[in-house]
């Protein structure tokens, strides 16, 4: 089982914008976020990679909200790079059981669409419209089990379809609720995260997304904790996986005082958010085989024809444990 060692910031730690690893095979690897669907199309061929069109979406279980991410691969400044820009203009409609949505063209760099992990391009200016971030909301919160198809007609007058179905959340078993981890800097805390899949998960993904400080029984105003933790990644059918929490520091940003940065802070104890995110067929194709060299084979869409990258369905579930500091 392949190990992973990860970090969160929370709000009063900076953290740093989830940058993509070189090309990634394809400008859609900038684009991660976060039973399949016998409706997904198979990959499409794209021969022309480096004019390639780029999307990346994903329908969540319980959410009205949804974000398409659209981009295209620019000339390449040197061997192997593939830098992006964004794809204004487009008409982008998502359609589920209660109709069909046009998406806005979201303000900012890459505005909303960075909401989930999707990483920064970098660039540092003001807002403006023009993207590349179509957002909008259904009108009803996206069933588990259920199509939804993504049209999206580009100034050029060609289209991308795609259709995707969001599996049933999981059920997370273990930790329980409210449960309380002993940690001590010096010897890192084990646990097991134990979950029951739902229908339709072809891959599931964990994390530790927030850690909120207590002192003497009482949270800080403008607290946070940073926690750095390991993990096997669960491959299919395996309902459990340990987890090794090896450091947490909190801290507080005192009111008035933002160019001193935050301060560190003796914890009692930290509130911490695990979250269990499953996914559809179509993003576990592109995490295994199109985020990696099948891309460069013109294999390059998950859930989509007439576009690299994927359209994929996900839901998530969320438990709050508490990590006691057993060194105080």
């Amino acid at each position: 089982m392949p190990w992973n060692v990860r970090h969160f910031g929370s709000p009063v730690a900076s953290t740093a914008s989830v940058r993509a690893a070189g090309a990634a095979g394809l400008a859609a690897a900038i684009l991660l976020a976060a039973g399949g669907c016998d409706l997904l199309r198979d990959s499409t061929a794209v021969d022309d990679l480096e004019r390639a069109i780029a999307v990346h979406a994903i329908v969540w279980a319980g959410s009205d909200t949804v974000r398409v991410l659209i981009t295209r691969i620019v000339e390449s400044p040197a061997p192997g790079e593939f830098p992006v820009g964004r794809v204004t203009g487009a008409e982008v409609y998502v359609t589920g059981p209660e109709g069909s949505v046009r998406l806005g063209e979201a303000v900012g760099p890459f505005g909303p669409c960075l909401i989930g992990g999707l990483p920064s391009d970098g660039e540092e200016e003001p807002p403006r419209t023009g993207a590349g971030c179509y957002t909008g909301r259904l009108r009803a919160a996206v069933v588990p089990g259920t199509r939804y198809t993504l049209l999206t007609v580009l100034p050029s007058g060609d289209t991308i379809r795609g259709a995707a179905v969001a599996p049933e959340p999981p059920e997370i078993i273990a930790p329980a609720a409210g449960a309380r981890v002993a940690f001590r800097n010096d010897e890192p805390a084990n646990f097991e995260v134990r979950w029951r899949s739902g229908q339709g998960t072809a891959l599931l993904y964990t994390s530790l997304t927030d850690a909120t400080p207590f002192v003497d029984d009482r949270a800080p105003l403008d607290g946070g904790c940073i926690t750095e933790w390991a993990s096997g990644e669960p491959r299919a059918g395996e309902d459990h996986i340990d987890v090794h929490l090896f450091r947490v520091e909190c801290y507080v940003q005192d009111p008035g005082d933002a160019d001193s940065g935050p301060r560190p802070i003796a914890w009692d104890s930290a509130r911490v958010h695990l979250r269990v995110a499953a996914f559809d067929t179509a993003y576990a194709r592109f995490i295994t085989e199109i985020h990696g060299e099948s891309v460069m084979r013109g294999e390059a869409g998950a859930g989509l024809s007439g576009a690299v990258g994927v359209f994929a369905g996900a839901a998530a579930a969320e438990r709050v444990f508490t990590v006691v500091n057993a060194a105080q």
